[in-house]
């Protein structure tokens, strides 16, 4: 019992002679849609590769119901047409082996694009941490005068050093050698 889309069993040669030619010039067009749609893979076009997924899927369902009508009249193709099961037979490898080169060439493509804006990505991120080192490296610097300030701008009485005729530049000095210690540190690491 068929079903209502299924297409009507071969039931005469001219039948299956006409579906024959009709399941080669499915695959002559499912080859020329990979054969486009591996150039634009190649090409760098992915996005335009993707718009052919459509028609391949399309080609495909209507490569399985004919190959499936086609095995249905092996009996008839084989008495009428005993060439034509052979040649089907051979073209569906050779069918087979150029989707899977298709596939494979695919597959390396992507990986090698995909690769290479990893390789972007990690050239950004490594100069964004060239960045940071440098960002950091003069917070460093600016913040080292900073904990000196604090402590001498409490103006605690029991702080000698306030009262000494040398204490102010004495805590300039020590501000500034601790800023270009840090200077000197970062500009041998390569950070500044």
């Amino acid at each position: 019992m068929s079903t209502p889309n299924a297409p009507a069993p071969i039931a005469s040669v001219s039948e299956a002679e006409r579906a024959i030619a009709n399941l080669n010039k499915i695959m002559d067009r499912l080859v020329d849609t990979v054969t486009e749609e591996t150039e634009r893979v190649r090409a760098g076009r992915l996005r335009d590769a993707v718009e052919l997924d459509e028609t391949k899927v399309e080609l495909a369902r209507l490569y399985a119901a004919e190959t499936e009508r086609v095995k249905s009249a092996k009996d008839i193709i084989a008495q009428s047409l005993p060439d034509a099961l052979d040649r089907l037979r051979k073209r569906h490898d050779a069918f087979r082996a150029l989707l899977q080169n298709a596939l494979t060439v695919q597959t390396t493509l992507i990986g090698q694009k995909q690769n290479e804006e990893m390789r972007t990505l990690t050239e950004a991120s490594l100069a964004q941490n060239e960045e940071v080192k440098k960002i950091s490296a003069w917070a460093a610097i600016l913040f080292a005068p900073t904990p000196v300030g604090t402590v001498y701008g409490m103006n605690f009485d029991r702080m000698p050093e306030l009262h000494w005729f040398y204490g102010y530049p004495a805590a300039l000095a020590l501000m500034v050698v601790t800023s270009t210690t840090l200077y000197v540190i970062f500009k041998r690491r390569h950070w500044l």
